[in-house]
This record gives structure tokens, C-alpha cells and sequence, in this order.
């Protein structure tokens, strides 16, 4: 038998032994714990921006309109620059922590002033609040298109845009026509309007929720899987594993366990991804200390 086939064997046992004793199912708990407390961090943040963001739209709807001109309805440069801040500062400290819980155990630590890291919170939470803006800004002219078009007046436009704003376009389309069947179907018309307002409020403040909830999951898994390969990184770690969530989709399913190159290891593939990885070879560092015990 070749020494490489034999590598291969001694690898597939180590593995199957590493299952055995409930190596892997620890390592993505770890991991399950620290993406749940980056995504609670994120998520006050993020719900703390949007909030900054329908307060500032509510004040441009105030007053009187002839015409609703969407790019005076708030100081939109503003709200960008505030939101790639809050977010930049929450995203260095999520690497920072993912970081250390990825390599701690050699005894390392990470700088949180990593060129690198400071880059990439800037570059995403750029992206993302550019992402935000840009389909808060969309969602509020189809509404507004929409409801010209079926005959609504600007201040009854401006009343339904202050639940919407914060909403991608989707999302405010499916409140529109909630509230177009609050108004018109018989069965909710046998209601008070104070009822109908009622339900509506309910509903769009789920749709918020839902809104705020997946940006958070899926930027603070970013976030999380960004901190891990810095790390590993860092430390000369030069392969990793994948590691599937418990309830993956057959996509991600099917990577599990699957060895990567460092510099391979695949994007997180869709929104709510909660997979993870764990360094396949022991760390340079690890290796180092034993050989001069």
C-alpha cells in the first residue's frame, strides 16, 4: 500500500473517531453560540439604524406635499454615513471576538486594529447599508407609483409610507396590498378602523422584525466566518473543514465535512447560513510546542 493511501486511511479514521467522541458536534455548538451572540449585537444595531432611518423619512412626511420627491423626503447621505459607522465599529468587534475563539488556545491574540479587518468591516458594512438604502428608497417610489395609480391622495400616501419605511421592496408590496384588503374586502370592512389599524400595525411591525432579524443572521454569519480565516490565517493554518449546520440545506449538506485550502474555502452560500469550519490540521503554533516538550 502506498503512504499515501495509507494517510488516507489514517485521516478517515482520526475523523470517523473525532465524530465518535462528539469532536465535531462541539465545534459547531461553539460556533452556534458565537454567531448567536454576534447576530444579537448586530441586530441591536441594525434595528437601531433602521429606526434612525423611519424617524428621519416620518419628519419628511410631515409636512404638506404637492408631490412626494423621494430624494428630499430625508438627508439620505446622512443616514448612509451614520449606518456604515454604527455598523463598521459593530463588525471589527465581532472579527475580534471570532477571532480569539477560533485561535485562542495557542495562547495569541488579535489585534483589533488588523489592517485588514478594519478594512473589511468599512468595505461591508458599506455594502450592506448601501444595499439597505437602496431598496428602502425603491420600495418607497412602487409604493407610491402603486397607490398614484389606484387613485389614493399624497396624504393617505404618506400616512401608509411611515409604517413602510425600512421594508425591501417585497416586503412593502405584501403591506400594501394587506392594507388594500383592510379597505375594500367586506369581511374586514364589518370591522372598526380603529381594529383595521390595528392589524395592520401588527402586521407590518412583523414584517420589520422579519427585516431586521435576516440582515442580522446573515451579516453577523459573515462576519463570524471572516473572523475564523483571518485567524486561521494569522496562525499559518493552511487547510479547514466544513462543518454543516444541524438543519442545513441539501447545498450546504453536501459540503460537510469536506476539506478546503484555506484560501478555497467557499463564500457563505445564501441568506441564514449557519455552517462553520474548524481548522483540518493541527496549528503551527500547537505543533511547535509540542516538539520542544
Amino acid at each position: 500500500m502506498r503512504r499515501s493511501e495509507r494517510l488516507l486511511r489514517l485521516h478517515a479514521i482520526i475523523v470517523r473517531f473525532l465524530g465518535q467522541i462528539g469532536y465535531w458536534e462541539e465545534v459547531r455548538k461553539r460556533h452556534e453560540t458565537v454567531t448567536k451572540d454576534a447576530k444579537a449585537e448586530l441586530r441591536y444595531e441594525v434595528g437601531r439604524w433602521l429606526k434612525l432611518v423611519n424617524r428621519e423619512v416620518r419628519r419628511g412626511l410631515k409636512a404638506p406635499k404637492k408631490v412626494l420627491a423621494v430624494d428630499k423626503l430625508a438627508d439620505w447621505k446622512m443616514l448612509r454615513a451614520e449606518g456604515e459607522r454604527m455598523l463598521k465599529r459593530t463588525y471589527i468587534e465581532i472579527l475580534a471576538i471570532e477571532a480569539e475563539k477560533a485561535g485562542g488556545f495557542v495562547g495569541k491574540q488579535f489585534d483589533v486594529l488588523n489592517v485588514e479587518a478594519v478594512e473589511w468591516a468599512a468595505s461591508n458594512a458599506g455594502s450592506m447599508v448601501e444595499g439597505i438604502m437602496d431598496e428602502t428608497v425603491d420600495a418607497i417610489r412602487t409604493h407610491t407609483a402603486n397607490a398614484i395609480a389606484q387613485g389614493r391622495t399624497i396624504f393617505q400616501i404618506s400616512e401608509e409610507l411611515k409604517a413602510l419605511v425600512g421594508l425591501n421592496g417585497r416586503q412593502a408590496a405584501a403591506a400594501s396590498n394587506y392594507y388594500s384588503k383592510l379597505q375594500t374586502m367586506p369581511k374586514y370592512l364589518k370591522l372598526t378602523p380603529a381594529r383595521r389599524e390595528a392589524m395592520f400595525g401588527k402586521y407590518v411591525n412583523r414584517l420589520h422584525n422579519l427585516r431586521a432579524e435576516t440582515i442580522a443572521r446573515t451579516e453577523s454569519a459573515r462576519a463570524v466566518h471572516e473572523g475564523t480565516l483571518m485567524r486561521y490565517e494569522k496562525l499559518g493554518v493552511e487547510q479547514v473543514r466544513y462543518l454543516a449546520a444541524p438543519d442545513a440545506c441539501e447545498q450546504c449538506a453536501s459540503l460537510d465535512g469536506r476539506v478546503y485550502k484555506l484560501v478555497d474555502f467557499p463564500e457563505l452560500t445564501h441568506p441564514n447560513c449557519r455552517c462553520s469550519m474548524t481548522a483540518a490540521e493541527r496549528m503551527p503554533a500547537e505543533r511547535k510546542e509540542r516538539r520542544f516538550r
